[in-house]
């Protein structure tokens, strides 16, 4: 009878032990494509904000002219977040790159949660900060566009700009 307790006894440790284990979730960023942004529940502002601003023609150009295939942009946006990096300055970005004819594929966009999410640049890349828009040339990070630069209406002149960098 005492070894049928402690057996019992034992058991009921071990799983009480296991359950005091970290089971803190791990989340992955995920990328979304344009028509995502468009649709999913947790961006129904960003067609709006698109669709209010108008981007500089000239600057348009400028970044037209500079934007190889050589380039990308990768941007990493929390949808929750109502602040105005994510709800103006994002959907400003991704207008004025789609205005300059700047081909999807060389667009990635990913939603995160917070800055710790798993992400495809994880080994060059440390998020401190959402949202955060990089720009890579030859696979080399080049440029970080950086919210403190934004006027609410300058988008199309931080990118002109990282594209001479």
């Amino acid at each position: 009878m005492n070894t049928l307790r402690t057996l019992l006894l034992s058991l009921l440790c071990s799983a009480v032990l296991a359950g005091c284990a970290d089971q803190t979730p791990e989340y992955v960023a995920q990328r979304l494509t344009m028509r995502d942004l468009n649709t999913a529940a947790g961006y129904v502002w960003f067609p709006m904000e698109v669709n209010a601003y108008t981007p500089n023609p000239a600057m348009v150009d400028v970044i037209r002219q500079g934007f190889g295939t050589d380039r990308k942009v990768v941007i990493y946006v929390r949808p929750t977040c109502s602040c105005t990096g994510t709800q103006r300055l994002f959907p400003q970005v991704v207008k004025t790159l789609t205005e300059a004819g700047v081909d999807s594929t060389l667009i990635e966009i990913y939603s995160v949660r917070g800055t710790t999410d798993r992400h495809p640049y994880q080994d060059r890349i440390t998020l401190s900060k959402l949202p955060a828009f990089y720009q890579f040339r030859n696979d080399v990070i080049t440029t970080f566009i950086d919210e403190a630069n934004y006027s609410g209406s300058n988008v199309d002149t931080l990118i002109a700009q990282a594209i001479g960098r």
